[in-house]
């Protein structure tokens, strides 16, 4: 069986006749969300029908890819390699998101593929945030107990920082090692978000630093966040802005920095901003109402 032209690796798919059937029907499902001629709305039916098979998938979505590092064939897939890991994400769905990562960290031994950092960055990670998780804390439910898969992280966290750093690898990429970076310890995670957050860095790049320092909880990382606010794209801006009001402590900061002026005068009537005069914090509302009249 063949996957994008390219056959599959040997043992991919099992021969025993009782789970070879389920088997073809993965392999199928994989070469079906990766075959370019295949109608985009077929392929996200395809994805939500398969969504707990997702640790088999992708693999399979990867198996065969040239040895070329980044090869112009991964990034054919990586799109579609990224829509399936991105809904298990979204999911928040524990198990699941284990077994794609057991699919997806690389060994020890091994370099961080490009495809391996859209599944676990730009994938599993941000579709967490996305859904309201925090990445950190289901991840360390994830590797609490599992030796081997958190050997695995380890060597991933430090693999995404040589990724983020390396730029020979398209920006793209570059953005979701950004997300991985994050959930290192903070003190090896803020001097490389702080440097991607700088102003003239890449806007996609800068998308990586905030979307990262969005999913630390220390205070610091809001405060950076409010730092660059002026000079983010209007993007860029809103993903801090998100950030910086997902929990109480980071709002009080951000309230009192629109009081202070530290931030621009216009968001005491962003959406938003307005909307925390509701809060269930008496104090959160107390001084949204004060910034906001």
């Amino acid at each position: 069986m063949q996957i994008g032209g390219v056959p599959l690796a040997t043992g991919m798919v099992a021969k025993d006749e009782k789970t070879s059937k389920p088997a073809a029907i993965v392999a199928e499902t994989a070469s079906q969300l990766i075959d370019d001629n295949a109608p985009a709305p077929d392929r996200e039916k395809l994805i939500e029908a398969n969504l707990r098979k997702a640790a088999e998938i992708i693999p399979l979505m990867a198996a065969g890819l040239p040895e070329e590092y980044g090869s112009k064939e991964e990034y054919r897939r990586i799109p579609w390699i990224w829509r399936v890991a991105i809904a298990v994400g979204k999911s928040g769905d524990v198990e699941n998101i284990k077994a794609v990562l057991k699919a997806s960290l690389p060994a020890a031994e091994n370099r961080l593929e490009h495809w391996q950092s859209v599944v676990i960055g730009g994938g599993l990670i941000n579709g967490l945030t996305l859904a309201g998780h925090w990445p950190d804390e289901v991840l360390a439910k994830i590797f609490d107990g599992d030796e081997p898969l958190k050997t695995a992280w380890i060597h991933t966290l430090t693999a995404s920082s040589a990724m983020a750093n390396d730029k020979t690898v398209p920006t793209g990429t570059r953005y979701d090692a950004l997300r991985i970076v994050a959930l290192q310890d903070w003190s090896l995670a803020k001097p490389q978000l702080e440097k991607y957050l700088q102003k003239g860095v890449h806007d996609e790049l800068q998308m990586g630093a905030v979307s990262g320092l969005a999913d630390v909880r220390d205070p610091h990382a809001a405060e950076m966040l409010i730092g660059a606010y002026e000079y983010l794209s209007a993007h860029n801006r809103k993903l801090a802005l998100e950030g910086i009001l997902r929990e109480d402590a980071k709002i009080l900061l951000t309230l009192q920095a629109i009081e202070n002026a530290k931030l621009p005068a216009e968001l005491k009537k962003n959406e938003m901003v307005l909307k925390l005069r509701e809060h269930a914090n008496a104090e959160i509302r107390t001084q949204a109402e004060l910034v906001t009249q």
